[in-house]
């Protein structure tokens, strides 16, 4: 699935539906081909993001989406292990994205919202920057949970700008 299908399923799929349509849950990931330092400095500029905290050896910078919605972990690796279920051919094109972006939504017990949609959020602005600033992305729990078993890959997401 391209990343503007995705994006404009996010915004119409109901709450309730996100996680077994869209794969919209916690530890969400998202694997990215750019430069660190750009992308954190993108992430910084654009007011939407507080630097929390900064990790060396090796690098990883922690986020919070404001106001208070989702954390954002940006890594200078690639996460282990994501996808391993679907296949040899999916952890190759995956070596196409060296840097990793992991979400946690703020969990709040008094938000009228649910965390779900408040992830989504984050996902639709991350997915927005991607596109803007054109770096290719793939966002392996794209898949629904509905369709896990299935280990259908053409609902997986990705960013292939040209």
């Amino acid at each position: 699935m391209n990343l503007d299908e995705y994006l404009k399923a996010l915004k119409s799929c109901p709450d309730s539906e996100l996680r077994d349509e869209l794969g919209v849950y916690d530890n969400w990931p998202v694997f990215i081909n750019t430069d660190f330092e750009e992308f954190v400095g993108k992430l910084r500029s654009s007011g939407k993001y507080e630097l929390r905290t900064t990790y060396d050896k090796p690098r990883s910078d922690w986020f919070l989406f404001l106001p208070n919605i989702a954390i954002l972990q940006v890594l200078s690796w690639p996460l282990p292990l994501v996808g391993k279920d679907y296949g040899e051919e999916f952890q190759r094109r995956l070596k196409d994205y060296p840097k990793s972006l992991m979400l946690h939504p703020v969990r709040d017990k008094s938000e009228t919202v649910p965390y779900s949609r408040r992830l989504a959020i984050v996902i639709d602005d991350i997915g927005q920057l991607l596109i803007r600033e054109k770096i290719p992305a793939c966002m392996p729990d794209s898949i629904g949970w509905r369709y896990r078993d299935s280990k259908d890959i053409s609902k997986v997401v990705y960013h292939e700008p040209n």
